[in-house]
């Protein structure tokens, strides 16, 4: 029998961790230092806990997940605590941006997961879960330079998130003006996180016309110009994309762009010395300074041309390295904005 919320299961847990799960992580001390309350020698409390991420067990019956998971309200609870308290205040607990970002994406897996159990669809669900996307777009634009970062793992929970979010959308025949633009903005993200398979996933949304906005389109456009090879055309359809469709664009498309103009350098290995202030436009770089850089990382050689002293690029005739192994170079970010991730991009 189904709810009023509309699902099978409805928790009752009423705050963002349940007591049981909070005095068992105390014990066993897997309380992230975000929970720790402050001078409590590793205890946490009711304000700071927040629900973690683990496997829902195989054959639990109804009465412990009722238990076990947390009401809707709690959920919303949740992740506006983690968005408003946690998202920008990494250097509140003298941690870095990068461990509130794993510690935030492993509690929106839990979200998301209890989302999926209960069968949630009310619109303040689908509201949450477009923000914790969001919210992963724009962070994996700010650490997938570093090091510590898994890039492939952060793709595959976004990949997750956003079939989370198609699963739990009301399946109406016919939708609001505001409803549709934001069916449009996340295909706009599935397009760019698949875009390999674009032309198998553009013929399935033709038939709905009211997805092919004109943001949809840019996006459209915007692959297109890459399997083509334009990169002029690519740079200026970037430029015009909304911010968070450049952040995943820069992490997941530029590199592959910026390969295929390395990869010219290695077809055309005679050509004339190609002006750095060119490659810089094309590759999406902000200065000259980082050109040279992914240049030498990416075995080609740079130099002053004899007509007018300017920095040109020549391939060095070395073997060029696999776009794993390449050299990335991208504007340095700023902190992560709430506000971007609660309002839906326009």
């Amino acid at each position: 029998k189904m709810n009023t919320q509309g699902c099978h299961v409805l928790g009752t847990v009423k705050e963002m961790c349940s007591v049981e799960e909070r005095k068992l992580r105390e014990r066993t001390k897997r309380l992230s230092v975000f929970e720790i309350e402050q001078g409590s020698k590793g205890r946490s409390n009711e304000r700071l806990a927040v629900s973690c991420y683990s496997r829902v067990a195989v054959g639990a019956d109804e009465k412990q997940l009722h238990s076990r998971l947390r009401h809707p309200s709690a959920l919303v609870k949740s992740w506006n605590y983690l968005r408003d308290s946690i998202m920008d205040h990494a250097h509140r607990f003298n941690r870095t941006s990068l461990d509130a970002y794993e510690f935030i994406v492993d509690r929106c897996r839990a979200i998301m997961q209890e989302i999926r159990v209960q069968r949630l669809q009310s619109s303040e669900i689908v509201d949450i879960m477009e923000q914790m996307i969001r919210y992963l777009i724009i962070s994996g634009y700010r650490h997938y330079t570093d090091p510590k970062f898994d890039i492939e793992l952060h793709n595959k929970q976004l990949q997750s998130f956003l079939l989370s979010l198609q699963q739990c959308r009301p399946q109406n025949s016919s939708l609001d003006l505001q409803e549709t633009s934001s069916r449009c903005e996340f295909l706009c993200y599935t397009l760019i996180l698949h875009f390999e398979q674009a032309s198998f996933l553009i013929p399935q949304y033709m038939s709905h016309r009211e997805l092919l906005n004109e943001q949809t389109k840019q996006v459209l456009r915007l692959i297109a110009s890459l399997t083509t090879g334009n990169a002029i055309r690519f740079n200026n359809e970037f430029e015009r994309c909304d911010y968070i469709i450049q952040c995943l664009v820069t992490v997941k498309i530029v590199p592959v762009l910026r390969q295929q103009i390395i990869n010219s350098f290695n077809v055309a290995s005679k050509r004339q010395l190609y002006p750095l202030s060119a490659l810089k436009t094309k590759m999406i770089l902000d200065s000259i300074t980082e050109v040279q850089e992914y240049c030498k990382q990416s075995s080609i050689s740079t130099q002053s041309s004899p007509r007018d002293q300017s920095l040109c690029a020549a391939f060095t005739g070395k073997p060029l390295r696999p776009v794993s192994q390449l050299f990335s170079v991208s504007v340095t970010p700023t902190a992560i904005d709430s506000v971007a991730v609660k309002v839906r991009a326009t």
